[in-house]
């Protein structure tokens, strides 16, 4: 897409009582073709199946048991589907964590090593819907399993970040996520968890590590469903990463640990 110096229209917050708030503002986007409908998929419900149900129930039996579980902001998930999950990304622990608070069946978007992966990748898709995705390039595929995931109601889960955080905070977004929020107009929930990443340290120490979870107000692309320009796509990532950075503790915020960049 051509870069255009726009700034992005209002970014309206979603309340927990259902009001919105609108922030920033610009000229409207151009509006762009209705999603494709997606081929059937038995994976694509709001009940969670029978494995990622019990397997979430067994997880968070074990994180009880190993480490001292603090979790806010539960109510700020929609009832149902469609809907975006945007979580930060410390440590492989990062999954499990988040997975303790998924109130509806939720898809992934895994790198291709994993997703391919002889024991990883079957026991991934026996729990739910993998997307697939090649990190060294644009992966067209992926990007439209992900927008026929979301047009059939789904929840679909990403980590802006696109990688493992090297820093253990916040680094610069990518612009994935925005993509499908402006071409679906669903609610962006930000997800962040932390201390997940000293866990194991703190078993080897024969301590209970604490691991914080914090569900944030969602976001929602100004005037989607629509074909953003690269300004606005780059001017929405950041509203996603600075609802990110508000969950977290200073240490961890990273590139946006400055409030008024």
């Amino acid at each position: 897409m051509p870069h255009e110096a726009r700034e992005c229209k209002a970014v309206r917050i979603i309340t927990g009582d259902g009001t919105t708030s609108r922030v920033a503002a610009s000229d409207a986007p151009h509006r762009a073709a209705a999603v494709p409908s997606p081929d059937a998929d038995p994976m694509t419900t709001d009940r969670p199946n029978p494995v990622f149900r019990n397997l979430r129930v067994l997880i968070h039996g074990m994180l009880r048991v190993t480490a001292r579980l603090d979790v806010t902001g539960v109510h700020h998930y929609p009832p149902s589907g469609p809907y975006i999950m945007a979580i930060n990304h410390l440590h492989l622990l990062d999954i499990p964590v988040i997975f303790t608070t998924m109130q509806h069946q939720t898809a992934g978007i895994a790198a291709e090593a994993w997703a391919r992966h002889w024991l990883v990748g079957p026991f991934l898709r026996s729990v739910t819907r993998v997307i697939s995705v090649n990190p060294d390039r644009i992966d067209h595929r992926a990007i439209a399993e992900s927008l026929a995931w979301i047009e059939a109601g789904g929840v679909l889960l990403v980590a802006p970040e696109g990688q493992r955080s090297p820093t253990g905070s916040l680094v610069k977004g990518q612009p994935g996520l925005a993509l499908l929020a402006s071409r679906t107009g669903v609610p962006v929930v930000p997800v962040v968890a932390w201390g997940q990443e000293r866990l194991p340290g703190d078993l080897r120490g024969l301590r209970r590590g604490r691991v914080s979870v914090r569900v944030g107000a969602p976001v929602v692309f100004p005037d989607a469903p629509t074909r953003a320009r690269s300004a606005e796509l780059e001017a929405f990532t950041e509203s996603v990463m600075r609802a990110l950075a508000a969950l977290l503790p200073p240490d961890y915020r990273g590139e946006y640990a400055d409030p008024g960049a």
